[in-house]
């Protein structure tokens, strides 16, 4: 294959843009070197250097070999909006053999007009072969996955400077605490159409984007028009132009895979050490269609250690039940309340390779313990600390998983306030086996 060439493109008559030397980064956390036959993702980050309110794009991705000659090409298309605004985007790609390549990277406006956007950027970076594959000397050490819950009330309560200080925190102590991935347990905004609110949400999420943090971002009731519905008529125009699954997918370096079309549905691989885990997110109340796929996703991963996370699920008085229906969340006869069990009984239940299942939605935090078919033990949290004049806090749950002691330790704790919740439903151990 040829090389692209630059000079063979037009010039711009467009806004500018700005890339960073491409990063490469694998998708497994066992791999310290780029190593052939591996998933590895081929990052840039986008800056908008003019005032231009609205700029599409598409970045251009290349790796040539030693010989110069071109073994791989890929795009991902954007769009960026007001001066300074940034995005981080990227491509997967798996190196057939050790070389020293070179990889590049510009942006062009459309393949239609082919305008140059970027000046060319480029990185050396050298693939091992197989053999000289090196793991984690940390293999065993501890590493964390944060819980961000509802933020839908710091955006209109003019709260907002409290979410950023999550996301800061989380950056700051991302190697202190070894944190692999964070979740966002959905409703995102309180207000599913309100541009502001989404404006201030995409704002917090992308102190992770710019600071390589992986994350997952669920889909709650308040987030798309229709939730309690239960038919096939929710809208996800907001939360898919803000979250779609390919912001998930581009971000950051572990493979997310869709289970459905829309709604968040997304299943993200994690191995740490020799554990090997799924993180599987699955939206508000979901339809009975949904259930089946997420569950046909989890069989299908049967050698995966399991992590659901959905918006609603356990109820801060630790039952399955939820303030709002819609899906399979049915209305218990004689009662305001609908019942989350489908869940248990059709996704959680049957699956004896799911261990925890994380949600938010419900007031308050709690913790229960039941066994699935297999009789292993699952723990299900909840936290959701939206109902503070605050708009909560800053609260985020804290999960660190101690490989060598085989367990799984869950704090609450607040960045904005420093302070550690100490009652038994906010700082909990779990004993869980593994490898």
């Amino acid at each position: 294959m040829s090389p692209i060439l630059s000079s063979q493109l037009v010039s711009s008559t467009f806004c500018s843009l700005q890339l960073t030397e491409p990063m490469f980064t694998s998708t497994s956390s066992e791999l310290k070197e780029p190593t052939e036959a591996q998933k590895f993702v081929i990052l840039t980050t986008i800056t908008q250097t003019c005032s231009k309110q609205e700029q599409l794009f598409v970045v251009i991705f290349e790796v040539r070999n030693s010989d110069g000659v071109t073994e791989y090409i890929g795009w991902e298309n954007g769009v960026l909006e007001g001066l300074a605004n940034k995005t981080q985007i990227g491509v997967s790609w798996v190196p057939a053999h050790a070389d020293n390549y070179e990889l590049r990277a510009f942006a062009i406006s459309n393949f239609q007009s082919l305008e140059i956007l970027s000046p060319l950027v480029k990185k050396a970076v050298n693939v091992n072969t197989a053999g000289n594959n090196v793991t984690d000397s940390d293999a065993h050490e501890p590493f964390t996955i944060v819980l961000i819950p509802d933020t839908q009330n710091y955006w209109p309560s003019g709260n907002e400077e409290i979410a950023y200080n999550q996301s800061r925190w989380i950056v700051s102590n991302k190697n202190t605490l070894n944190i692999k991935v964070v979740i966002h347990l959905g409703d995102i905004v309180n207000t599913w159409n309100s541009q502001k609110q989404w404006i201030k949400a995409d704002k917090m999420m992308k102190i992770l984007d710019d600071n390589g943090i992986p994350y997952i971002a669920l889909a709650g009731n308040h987030d798309f028009d229709n939730p309690y519905s239960n038919t096939q008529s929710r809208d996800y125009t907001y939360f898919g132009k803000y979250f779609p699954d390919t912001r998930i997918i581009s971000n950051q370096t572990l493979e997310t895979k869709t289970i459905t079309a829309d709604g968040g549905n997304t299943y993200t691989f994690l191995t740490v050490g020799k554990n090997k885990f799924l993180i599987v997110s699955m939206e508000y109340c979901p339809s009975q269609n949904v259930i089946q796929e997420v569950s046909q996703a989890i069989k299908q991963n049967a050698d995966k250690r399991v992590i659901l996370a959905t918006h609603a699920f356990l109820r801060s008085d630790r039952s399955w039940t939820s303030v709002s229906g819609g899906g399979v969340c049915t209305r218990i006869p004689g009662t305001d309340d609908y019942s989350t069990k489908d869940i248990w009984d059709s996704v959680i239940y049957p699956n004896p390779n799911v261990f925890l299942v994380v949600s938010g939605h419900s007031s308050g935090e709690n913790k229960r313990i039941d066994n699935n078919t297999a009789g292993n033990p699952v723990e299900q949290v909840v936290i959701d600390y939206q109902s503070k004049n605050s708009g909560g806090d800053g609260m985020l749950k804290i999960i660190t998983f101690d490989p060598e002691k085989d367990k799984i330790y869950f704090q609450t704790y607040s960045p904005w306030f420093n302070s550690y919740p100490n009652e038994t439903k906010s700082k909990f151990t779990f004993d869980y086996d593994m490898d």
